[in-house]
């Protein structure tokens, strides 16, 4: 028993060490593939509970949103991953990432944004998450628990509870605080990678401070205080030098303005 709690004990602290606020480096103990498994998990239970917007009829909205998330992937630190991208059709205001390359955005939150740097800031946010392993990483804590559980109870369900748990966890509360402000900051890195005005992150944070019913948005009770992250992200982009009018940072496309989606996203959901 003593070599068995001692084990578990170097397990959670080279774990704790490896959580730092700032740190992206991979998890110790579980693999791509691993993530990757666990993220397919979790996207069929997702689907299961809420619903995918019809890509039939919903080809230019699908289209806008794949290609401006993968611009922000190939400015992110895991460009080789695949990501997905996919809207579930819902008036819940969110947005949200699972393990292995999984990002998702809600009706809801499009109807409630207003400009293409906006929407890229939030996807960059939610990429951001995934550069950052922290899909993972919560998969290598849950492991840690598991371990410890099997060796003092004999589980032998360990590798399906992590699952579980991962799967659990990401339909409810996600992440750390710390880790959603990692998320911003690496996010408002990715989107000016991608020549996008990070000042659409704030715009974005701005209006949920706004928002007097705030109970309407189900991740605000684990995410930070909109007001906290409208100070770090605006403190960050005046870091970087960049204006809200900053010529060399797109913050709509002129051929194609974000309304334009949003017309189209509207008059399908009125046609069914």
């Amino acid at each position: 028993m003593k070599l068995h709690t001692l084990h578990f004990a170097t397990i959670c602290s080279v774990l704790i060490a490896a959580c730092g606020a700032n740190d992206t480096s991979p998890p110790l103990f579980i693999s791509e593939s691993q993530e990757i498994e666990t993220g397919q998990e979790v996207h069929r239970e997702l689907v299961t509970e809420y619903d995918l917007l019809p890509r039939d009829g919903n080809e230019e909205v699908y289209a806008y949103v794949e290609t401006l998330g993968q611009e922000v992937v190939q400015a992110s630190l895991r460009p080789e991953l695949t990501h997905f991208f996919y809207i579930l059709d819902t008036e819940l205001v969110n947005a949200f990432a699972a393990p292995g390359g999984y990002v998702y955005v809600t009706t809801g939150l499009m109807q409630n944004i207003s400009s293409k740097a906006e929407l890229a800031s939030i996807l960059a946010h939610e990429v951001g998450h995934i550069s950052a392993y922290h899909g993972a990483k919560a998969m290598e804590s849950s492991l840690a628990l598991s371990l410890f559980s099997e060796l003092l109870l004999g589980d032998s369900e360990a590798t399906a509870e992590v699952v579980e748990f991962v799967v659990g966890t990401y339909l409810s509360t996600a992440h750390s605080q710390d880790q959603e402000l990692q998320a911003d900051r690496l996010g408002i890195e990715f989107v000016t990678r991608a020549a996008y005005n990070p000042w659409g992150i704030v715009d974005f944070f701005t209006w949920l401070d706004a928002i007097t019913e705030a109970s309407m948005f189900s991740f605000l009770s684990s995410h930070p205080e909109p007001y906290e992250r409208i100070l770090e992200s605006s403190a960050e982009i005046n870091r970087l030098g960049i204006t809200t009018d900053d010529p060399s940072y797109t913050v709509d496309d002129p051929d194609t303005p974000y309304t334009a989606i949003l017309d189209l996203l509207f008059f399908n959901r009125d046609e069914v």
